[in-house]
């Protein structure tokens, strides 16, 4: 999913449209829900969901735009009831009329797109930039869904809704973890008679920590750890 870098706020409606009749609180989750939905890490042309046709539980939106429950689930039905937005059952959200007031971006994109091959130098410029981060979040988005696709194989894992924001924050720590890593894991404890998904995050974080303390070792190297040395450590 691409990622636009603005959204469009309408002067006249904010300030005296229907949106200023409601408090300062309905407005920020508005303009919040907004911005999510112009992210490529969560939204697509106006939807907000956290894997292809699957949306965030209310506990993630409610850590995502920092409010508490109770403030999320007042502003979500009121923003349904004034027509702003749609939750279907897998909670996905839906921005009403996205394309008629957002669409201001794909239109210039393609003059973007010419401003950068023209006037500035290949491989300079912000508008390459852009491309860039967008090649990489959807690259990202891809290699994401073999993680989760990889983690769902790990016994009594149980795939679920928080998977997605769970292997998200688990990547920022561990940024170069893959696939291979969640198969090694998985072999070295296949012996072990207990398991859980609390318990495989957190053989995974263990695993990521050794792992990430030998390269450092290593000089950098990268060598997978073996068995014998990922025995020190285990919690």
């Amino acid at each position: 999913m691409s990622s636009r870098t603005w959204i469009k706020i309408y002067v006249d409606k904010w300030l005296e449209g229907t949106i200023s009749e409601e408090s300062i609180s309905i407005r920020g989750v508005w303009v919040s829900l907004l911005a999510l939905a112009g992210n490529g890490k969560y939204g697509d042309s106006g939807h907000i969901m956290a894997l292809h046709r699957v949306g965030f539980t209310d506990q993630q939106l409610t850590l995502m735009l920092k409010i508490n429950p109770k403030m999320w689930g007042i502003a979500r039905k009121r923003l349904q009831t004034t027509g702003r937005i749609t939750v279907n059952n897998d909670n996905v959200i839906t921005i009403i009329n996205w394309q008629k007031y957002q669409s201001e971006y794909e239109r210039t994109s393609k003059y973007r797109s010419k401003d950068t091959t023209s006037d500035t130098p290949k491989g300079t410029g912000r508008d390459r930039e852009d491309r860039l981060k967008t090649i990489e979040v959807e690259v990202g988005d891809r290699g994401n869904d073999n993680l989760l696709n990889e983690l769902d194989k790990l016994t009594s894992w149980g795939k679920s809704q928080e998977d997605g924001l769970w292997l998200l924050e688990f990547k920022k720590e561990f940024n170069e973890f893959n696939d291979s890593h969640i198969k090694a894991c998985r072999d070295y404890h296949s012996t072990k008679t207990k398991h859980t998904k609390a318990l495989w995050k957190t053989r995974l974080r263990n695993w990521m920590v050794i792992e990430k303390r030998k390269v450092s070792n290593n000089g950098a190297k990268g060598t997978m750890a073996t068995p014998d040395e990922l025995k020190t450590g285990w919690g």
